[in-house]
């Protein structure tokens, strides 16, 4: 898609340039018009693009660290729903707390753009890999194949036991409107099944 916008934009462009250069007068405006549709176009795909290779590189790292890094469990903490969406994805903010052995931990917040029905719950668990150098740079693991670019979706499970909290936490979203019906029953789903 994204070479379609630069290939035609880029065709605009030309096209807008022999217009313009042809001398008449008519042919001067539309080659303008052209001009202009071809410049958007181009720079639509070369921004496009150029977010989209920033989240696969982000996420490339992200799975270099995971395999390499110092191996934690992630807490979740806080899940905020934010008003920007991706692709008909919302974006979350995360508060993770990690927990290393020996008992020290550490804060960590994320963005995440993942799926309604893949969202995290306060109080799952996801395996992390950090760099003990940098706590800033930390990795979730994640399920692979189920969301495209620029979206996750985290392998979370219950923090162990029972999951009636973990499904007293889903109905309270569904309650305040987080969840449709719909999400609620797939992310209990998910939760019976793990």
């Amino acid at each position: 898609m994204l070479r379609f916008f630069l290939v035609a934009g880029a065709g605009f462009v030309v096209a807008g340039l022999f217009a313009v250069q042809s001398g008449n007068e008519g042919a001067g405006i539309a080659g303008g018009t052209f001009l202009m549709i071809g410049v958007i176009w181009v720079l639509v795909a070369v921004g496009v693009g150029g977010f989209y290779a920033k989240h696969a590189k982000k996420q490339a790292d992200d799975r270099r660290l995971y395999e390499t890094g110092s191996r934690a469990r992630g807490v979740i903490e806080e899940v905020e729903q934010t008003a920007t969406s991706i692709n008909d994805m919302p974006v979350f903010n995360l508060v993770v707390r990690i927990e290393l052995e020996g008992g020290d931990s550490f804060v960590h917040r994320r963005r995440l753009v993942t799926p309604t029905s893949a969202m995290p719950v306060p109080g799952q668990v996801v395996n992390v890999a950090y760099d003990p150098r940098d706590r800033t740079r930390v990795a979730y693991e994640t399920r692979p194949g189920l969301a495209a670019l620029p979206a996750e979706v985290l392998a979370v499970r219950s923090a162990g036991g029972s999951n009636l909290d973990d499904l007293e936490r889903l109905a309270r979203l569904r309650d305040q409107g987080v969840l449709t019906e719909d999400e609620f029953r797939e992310q209990k789903a998910r939760l019976l099944e793990g």
